[in-house]
């Protein structure tokens, strides 16, 4: 169903953010071990501490270092100067860069077993850069390695050691069984006034913007994470009790958190769950993020976070745009709209009405209407504070307190509603039967009568331009202008042809016509044929951007309160900001279902309203301010040489100029993007300075190979853009290729002699290249001539999915089920197994549409579908329409009880789903070497008949197979 709906909400009344989206990432590598720390470097790349080594991702590739000892990596930081610190099992250092350009583990733990005196090192729990140096944290050593000098320091302490945490005063470490030290420069000096915390802290975080906690005059500090279970503030060299929001777990869930810079804690739980806290402590939130242990969180280049857990690292776009509202918050059924009314926001769904229950800072939670009714609502229109329209899918309902009436027993096919700006108390109504409207006063609700034309015209969008004059856009049949006469009836209703603006017979237009509000008093139309904005008492062509989505549906277009245009279909989100050019969003991993109706609202905020889920738009303009969020940018992670033979020599990665001999080798370039927020994001373009000017087109190409290059100057050029639509460019990749010894200067002389012996080789020469271009184009020619040839063999193949698929119902239909039948019974007779079929009827079928009418029917057919679904276990299995009410599950392999089983617990599920109607199964099994297809058929026909005369709502079997009552 399609439906566009619009919706001015004042700023105060904006939805609450729903949740980030969330994106994970998981190699082969990674998928079944642990994983102990993540961290992402200047350059964008994630690097995650594993059970074998140190994994890295820099966006499209995975690679695994593993340490000199070949043990794990348990924690990881990055230093000031972009390193990355590595602290495993027995050893520490940092990545360096080895003399090619790569990744290179660098050691420094080898000095540290003049320290230890014979005791072993084990794991390195923590690294922390701090002013003064890195910090690597073992049980019960502390090393301090000083960049500067190279010089390593050491602290023991038998009772073990906790959190390190750098400090403008002086850094913090954890002598477990005292409480807090502050290093001096020199040594740690206790702070007795910490004393309480024995137990192990795992961290401490910065918040800087929360209150002084009770009896302290400071606020700010650090809010501890430990092992007891309590909160506590750290301010200056004191300690205070922290009371946290009711309902946050214990400190002790949470080994690993992050202090975001709007002061708000991420902490990642123990329980595979985000916790967001914000700045004052006075909220908190969750999100699911895993099923097991949060095993560490690092702010991403970029924008957003980055989570490691076993199996795969995740991208949580917070603090973001775009956030979600669905099944997670106890959405159900199909969502249809979404409405204001008595100060909160109420959603429609095919399961009836829900509330949002959603505070700032706060769990969004929906709760679910049952006095709304169960059927599936389409819009809901606030007449005052007690009463409201709701648009169910076929009547016209009042929703008066927590009573439901209906207006009229009518079947109305309501959509949505307008209220009228001209006329209080009228409301226009759109259905998929024309325009209607109903007008209120006081008790008294009257609706108008039905629209003139007898056809299904299926209104989508309604623009009242004056007080007698309403148009409104539909589905196939165009747009048409309403006029009325003073007492609300309609004088004159016909459809508009379009950009002409001549008025034509309504049975001539027979275009889709999308009408969407841009803002008070101004409309557009948009057709296959343009834009049409609402000037001057007529409809204007104006172009206003993408008309048509990749699916070959028209977009609905619209524009925010702060300017900025949007348009929306099927095919995808574009979004032009003010003074900018469209672009497409890349949300298509986020999106589930078809998008429904947008809601305009203040602040530049937007909501779309997709089939299972709320997808909300909150722009932050602080987040483009910010210059600590950084940019990934591409580039080139590996050079090589690739010989005929399949070998490869990698090449250095170096920024300085590459020579290479002339020879028959092709040179292969990698380039990569680390876009974490949206899979398969980034795209790519190259060129080869030197070899072939122009840029490629952009795509998802993540390599270039140049085979043969001529000697000469070469410059490889990378540009890459991001889900965002941000671009970079790698440094230039510079390389000669030198020619062979006979082509060099000192055998010129001898070549000028050698000319004219020369000149009839050189003719053949000039031949074979010309030749050697002609057949590339052959080949270009032949490749497009496939690829056209592939392009017509897919539609092809659409057309016969489209000749097999019954139109009404989505299944496949009597000719696709006769061609699977002999089929299916060929196979069984070469295989000597059975066939089983399921021949099903709608009980008293004529009769529920001789009373619901055949729209009803068809519906209840359509419904009906996903239930009997239920019986198709492979590929092998069909379900198809028979005919009429009757359908048809062919079964291979499955014996007469199990059909039969199978059978009675479909009609248990259709019985149960209350849809107004029963179902009579007739079930057969024969053996195919033993029986023909037509016998199977008709013994499938007479136990259905069965079924029926023994009272219908009952499974029978044919005279071999078990019947079951």
């Amino acid at each position: 169903m399609v439906c566009r709906l619009v919706l001015l909400v004042p700023a105060a009344q904006a939805l609450p953010m729903g949740d980030p989206p969330v994106v994970r990432h998981a190699s082969e590598l990674y998928a079944d071990a642990q994983a102990f720390a993540i961290v992402q470097d200047h350059r964008g790349m994630v690097y995650i501490g594993h059970a074998e080594g140190l994994l890295s991702f820099d966006g499209e590739r995975w690679a695994l270092l593993p340490l000199a000892n070949g043990d794990m990596v348990r924690s990881l930081a990055l230093a000031p100067d972009g390193r990355v610190l590595i602290g495993g099992y027995g050893a520490f250092g940092y990545l360096g860069l080895d003399a090619d350009g790569r990744d290179a583990y660098v050691d420094l733990s080898a000095r540290a077993s003049e320290f230890l005196q014979g005791r072993e090192l084990a794991d390195i729990w923590d690294v922390v850069s701090a002013p003064e140096g890195v910090y690597f944290r073992a049980l019960r050593d502390v090393f301090l390695w000083e960049p500067a000098s190279d010089r390593l320091r050491h602290w023991y302490h038998a009772g073990r050691f906790g959190m390190l945490r750098p400090d403008p005063e002086g850094t913090l470490l954890q002598f477990r069984g005292e409480g807090l030290r502050r290093f001096d420069g020199q040594q740690w000096q206790p702070l007795p006034a910490t004393s309480e915390l024995q137990d192990l802290v795992f961290a401490a975080l910065p918040v800087p913007l929360a209150a002084a906690p009770v009896g302290s005059d400071r606020g700010g500090g650090y809010l501890t994470q430990g092992a007891d279970g309590r909160w506590w503030r750290i301010i200056g060299d004191r300690l205070w009790p922290q009371a946290m929001p009711a309902g946050l777990p214990d400190s002790s869930l949470f080994e690993h958190g992050l202090g975001l810079t709007d002061g708000s804690l991420a902490l990642a739980g123990g329980d595979g769950a985000l916790y967001l806290v914000d700045a004052q402590l006075q909220h908190w939130r969750s999100l699911p993020i895993d099923s097991g242990f949060l095993s560490g969180i690092v702010t991403a280049l970029g924008g957003g976070l980055l989570i490691a857990a076993d199996g795969g690292f995740f991208h949580v776009d917070w603090p973001g745009e775009w956030t979600l509202i669905d099944a997670r918050h106890g959405l159900r059924g199909n969502l249809m709209s979404m409405a204001r009314w008595r100060g909160q926001t109420w959603l429609l769904t095919s399961a009836g009405l829900s509330r949002l229950h959603a505070e700032a800072g706060e769990q969004i939670r929906l709760e679910a209407l049952s006095w709304a009714g169960s059927t599936g609502l389409n819009a809901l229109q606030a007449l005052d504070e007690e009463r409201a329209l709701l648009a169910e899918d076929h009547r016209l309902l009042l929703l008066q307190g927590d009573h439901v009436e209906r207006i009229s027993d009518e079947l109305v096919y309501p959509r949505e509603f307008l209220p009228s700006r001209h006329h209080p108390g009228r409301y226009y109504i759109a259905t998929e039967l024309g325009l209607r409207h109903v007008d209120v006063a006081g008790a008294q609700i009257q609706l108008s009568p039905p629209f003139p034309d007898e056809r299904e015209i299926r209104v989508v969008g309604i623009a009242e331009t004056g007080p007698d004059e309403v148009w409104f856009g539909s589905i196939r049949h165009g747009l048409w202008q309403v006029r009325y006469d003073g007492q609300g009836l309609i004088v004159s209703a016909q459809a508009f042809a379009l950009p002409e603006h001549t008025p034509q017979p309504a049975t001539a237009i027979n275009d889709a016509a999308l009408l969407s509000t841009l803002g008070p008093g101004r409309w557009m139309v948009g057709t296959e044929r343009g834009d049409f904005l609402w000037q001057d008492g007529q409809w204007q062509p104006t172009p206003l951007g993408p008309l048509v989505g990749q699916g070959g549906d028209l977009l609905t277009r619209l524009q925010g309160s702060d300017g900025r245009l949007w348009a929306y279909g099927a095919g995808g989100i574009w979004h032009r900001p003010v003074e900018a050019e469209w672009r497409e969003l890349r949300l298509r991993h986020l999106r589930r279902g078809q998008l429904l109706a947008h809601y305009i609202e203040g602040d530049g905020a937007l909501t779309l309203v997709a089939s299972h889920q709320l997808l909300l738009f909150r722009p932050r303009p602080d987040l483009a301010e910010r210059s600590d969020i950084g940019v990934p940018g591409v580039r080139l992670t590996a050079v090589q040489q690739v010989f005929p033979n399949g070998a490869a020599q990698p090449l250095a990665l170096q920024t300085a100029p590459a020579s290479l001999q002339a020879g028959d080798y092709a040179l292969s370039f990698q380039f990569a993007l680390p876009e974490m927020s949206v899979p398969g994001g980034a795209r790519y373009r190259a060129r080869l300075e030197g070899y072939n000017e122009p840029w490629s087109e952009w795509s998802r190409t993540r390599a270039f190979a140049y085979s043969r290059l001529r000697p000469g100057e070469y410059v490889l050029q990378v540009q890459a853009r991001d889900a965002a639509g941000r671009e970079s460019a790698i440094e230039p990749y510079r390389f000669s290729i030198q020619p062979p010894w006979y082509a060099r200067g000192w055998v010129a002389a001898l070549a000028f002699v050698l000319a004219l012996l020369l000149a009839a080789w050189l003719l053949r020469w000039f031949v074979r290249r010309r030749l050697h271009r002609l057949q590339a184009e052959r080949e270009r020619l032949a490749e497009l001539v496939a690829e056209r040839t592939r392009e017509l063999a897919t539609a092809n193949r659409q057309l016969q999915q489209i000749a097999h698929l019954d139109g009404l119902t989505g299944i496949a239909n009597r000719r696709r089920l006769d061609d699977h039948l002999e089929q299916i019974w060929r196979q069984a007779c070469a295989a000597g197994t059975r066939v089983a079929l399921l021949a099903i009827d709608v009980d008293h079928f004529k009769a529920y549409n001789d009373s619901q009418g055949h729209l009803a029917g068809d519906e209840l057919l359509k419904a009906l579908v996903p239930l009997l679904a239920a019986a198709v276990r492979d590929a092998d299995d069909l379900l198809a329409r028979f005919g009429g009410e009757e359908f048809l599950v062919v079964l291979p392999g499955l014996d007469s009880a199990a059909a039969s089983r199978l059978a009675n617990d479909l009609r248990q599920q259709v019985e149960a789903a209350a849809l107004g109607a029963t179902v009579s199964i007739g079930v057969a099994s024969h053996y195919a070497p033993d029986s023909t297809l037509q016998a199977l058929l008709q013994a499938a026909d007479q136990a259905l008949y069965a079924a029926k005369d023994s009272g219908r709502n009952r499974v029978a079997s044919a005279p071999d197979s078990p019947a079951i009552a």
